[in-house]
């Protein structure tokens, strides 16, 4: 009897050792990558306007010269070139509309091309995907306590094809530190 609960005390002790000692690990790197490799891409978009269905209709303010509709045109004439849409103009010359507005109206199709790479649409257009800012790799770890860490990491982008449309702004494609915090549980370490 007294052996067994020896037995019992000394595999218990083991236990509560095991637990105590998994408790007061420190957070290596490949654990903190793991779980920032999880955390969700922060999506690079951009609009284009297509109001009212296929078609798109383009106000702007007293305008002065109709070629201020040549931006527009320009953007679309991009996007027919790769492939990405279809569009031709509906009406020949600008409109005026009522409190000085001035419209074109353009028939547009999305084309499969694009498709894949819209993220949202709302009234005023659809957002289209042009990168991903994604993790990339630990950079240093701060323990400030025993149950809590910073961890400093740099995340990557990853363009598009639509990059030939829409080009990256140097801040958007240049790579980016970013900080998480880590607080130890009894079940491991969590991201805050």
């Amino acid at each position: 009897m007294k052996k067994k609960n020896s037995i019992a005390l000394l595999v218990l002790s083991s236990l509560i050792f095991i637990t105590l000692s998994s408790c007061s690990k420190d957070l290596s790197r490949s654990a903190a990558e793991k779980k920032l490799k999880t955390l969700e891409p922060q999506l690079i978009t951009r609009q284009i306007k297509s109001q009212y269905g296929p078609g798109i209709r383009l106000f702007e303010s007293q305008i002065k010269d109709p070629n201020t509709f040549r931006q527009y045109e320009d953007l679309l004439d991009k996007l027919q070139a790769g492939g990405w849409i279809k569009y031709k103009r509906k009406t020949d010359s600008v409109q005026f509309f009522s409190q000085m507005l001035y419209g074109l109206w353009y028939d547009v199709h999305f084309t499969d091309k694009l498709k894949q790479f819209i993220v949202k649409r709302n009234q005023s257009g659809v957002e289209v995907l042009v990168a991903k800012r994604e993790f990339d790799k630990v950079t240093g770890i701060a323990k400030h306590d025993p149950n809590t860490c910073e961890v400093e990491f740099m995340s990557k982008v990853t363009p598009t094809k639509l990059t030939s449309v829409f080009p990256l702004e140097k801040h958007e494609a240049e790579p980016q530190k970013h900080t998480r915090v880590f607080k130890l549980f009894d079940d491991g370490w969590r991201m805050q």
